[in-house]
């Protein structure tokens, strides 16, 4: 078996380089799409980034940074974050994420009033419609084969969990199911000769 060339995607530097970087917003785009679930009239057609760097409103508030902040063309937001290890706090960091971006969208002239029922006292109903909270788990993606995956999205956490284990075999029987996949691993394996130099 030949040594993979590819270095890790969940590294921070090799992430926001293939999904974080204005030339590789295409592979944003199909992986957002492919993850979401997005096709025809809802799939994401055009991206923005903006600045992962979301100041405090206020002095006492800490600074916050993301991986990758974008909004599509009509104006949702989406915060990308790569989490390696587990933190019990990451979920409320995901949360409060969120509320920043969502926040920043609106416009500072206007006064916004809004009460809004967060979790109903009986159902413990959740009622914020606006906020839309994706987690991928690794380590519960069992399938470690290239034959095994069935979906875009098998394909896409196969990158992530395998991407160093990655064959140049595998790759030619991955690309030919995905070839916007393989955009990733093309821009992860020019990262990596680009750290050689």
């Amino acid at each position: 078996m030949a040594l993979s060339k590819f270095l890790d995607p969940k590294n921070d530097l090799s992430f926001k380089k293939i999904f974080g970087s204005e030339k590789n917003k295409n592979i944003l785009i199909h992986f957002l799409n492919d993850i979401l679930g997005f096709s025809g009239g809802n799939e994401i057609k055009e991206i923005e980034f903006l600045s992962t760097i979301m100041d405090p409103e206020i002095a006492s508030d800490k600074q916050s940074i993301v991986d990758v902040l974008c909004k599509d063309s009509i104006g949702h937001r989406f915060v990308i974050e790569m989490q390696l290890a587990r933190d019990k706090g990451f979920e409320k960091r995901a949360q409060l994420y969120a509320a920043k971006a969502y926040s920043r969208q609106l416009d500072k002239s206007v006064d916004y009033v809004s009460t809004h029922n967060i979790r109903d006292v009986k159902t413990n109903g959740h009622y914020l419609k606006d906020f839309q909270f994706v987690f991928i788990e690794l380590p519960k993606f069992t399938k470690s084969r290239v034959e095994q995956l069935e979906s875009i999205v098998d394909r896409w956490l196969f990158f992530f969990k395998y991407a160093e284990e990655t064959t140049d075999e595998d790759l030619r029987k991955n690309s030919r199911k995905s070839t916007n996949n393989k955009l990733a691993y093309d821009e992860l394996d020019k990262f990596a000769g680009m750290r050689k130099i």
